[in-house]
């Protein structure tokens, strides 16, 4: 019994520990980049050309295929130009790594109306405009970078980045993705704000020995010692504010009505006259006298013969 409730008491503590040291690494684990929500404005502009507006209209706003939020526009969104106005609201801005994520808009079909996209959402971003060629310190002191706003080095596992101006952690993360998306060799890894020293303005100074000044010439770094980096580059990136959706539904034509054409005139078809029956030649002169005449004489004819039988048998 009392091997039994050892055996017991063991399982127990093993549990426990378990849970214990499951939730440590859980709290000593790097955290995943929180996803940074927010809304995206749309402006949905119409060309009617008499055509009456719909009552509502839906819209999606999709990430690849599939479809993140809808948004119910209705006419009681119209602005002072008519514009209808909303916005999908709460959707993630970046993905899990600060990347700005690329939404497009699209809409129910709506009778009467083709759709298009006049401009596609783009959340707040920093954009690597130019990137200069990858430069080893070797022997100079000082190298000109001209008129580069930005300057990241290597050392190591050890990152360092000036910036012109100064930028908030949120744009930061924004800038640093940018740089690892740009693929910049001789990095061993992406940087992050946890392995990146920032330092901004002019001039700007590095505990590990560099100088980030401006001359006649332009922007220079200068090193107190050649192998403090291991690398750099100098560039130039462009803060970009983010931007609405605009969309249009046009009127489609109505379908031309076809207008009649004229009947042609159909020629009478000729009605066959019956040819006439042929009758007795003509005859000429007074032929009711002759007729007379003839009968007259047949007449007196036939009296003298029967006055003749007459005397005869008399």
């Amino acid at each position: 019994m009392n091997m039994k409730a050892s055996k017991a008491r063991r399982g127990l503590y093993t549990l426990v520990f378990s849970i214990l040291l499951c939730n440590l690494l859980s709290a000593l684990a790097p955290a995943a980049h929180a996803a940074e929500m927010g809304s995206i404005a749309v402006e949905k502009n119409w060309q009617t050309k008499g055509n009456a507006l719909p009552q509502s209209v839906t819209l999606y706003l999709k990430n690849g295929e599939a479809t993140v939020s809808t948004l119910v526009m209705s006419n009681a969104n119209a602005g002072q130009n008519g514009e209808w106005t909303g916005s999908f609201e709460n959707v993630p801005l970046y993905d899990d790594n600060g990347r700005p994520i690329e939404y497009t808009v699209s809409e129910m079909w709506l009778e009467g109306y083709d759709f298009s996209v006049l401009r596609q959402p783009k959340a707040e971003r920093i954009e690597i405009k130019e990137i200069g060629e990858k430069i080893t310190p070797a022997s100079e002191s000082r190298y000109s970078v001209g008129s580069a706003n930005m300057i990241v080095a290597n050392k190591g596992g050890d990152y360092y980045l000036w910036t012109e101006s100064a930028l908030s952690d949120t744009q930061k993360t924004r800038l640093l993705a940018s740089i690892n998306q740009a693929g910049l060799q001789g990095f061993g890894k992406d940087l992050s704000l946890s392995n990146t020293a920032f330092q901004s303005g002019l001039p700007a100074y590095f505990e590990a020995g560099v100088t980030v000044g401006e001359d006649n010439s332009g922007v220079y770094v200068d090193f107190e010692k050649t192998n403090v980096w291991s690398l750099f580059y100098a560039g130039m990136y462009e803060m970009q504010r983010a931007q609405s959706a605009i969309v249009l539904n046009t009127a489609q034509e109505p379908a031309a009505t076809p207008t009649p054409s004229a009947s042609p005139i159909v020629s009478p078809t000729p009605t066959m006259q019956p040819s006439p029956t042929p009758s007795a030649p003509p005859q000429t002169g007074n032929t009711g006298i002759e007729w007379v005449c003839a009968m007259l004489s047949a007449s007196l004819l036939a009296l003298f013969i029967l006055v003749r039988k007459l005397r005869t048998v008399w």
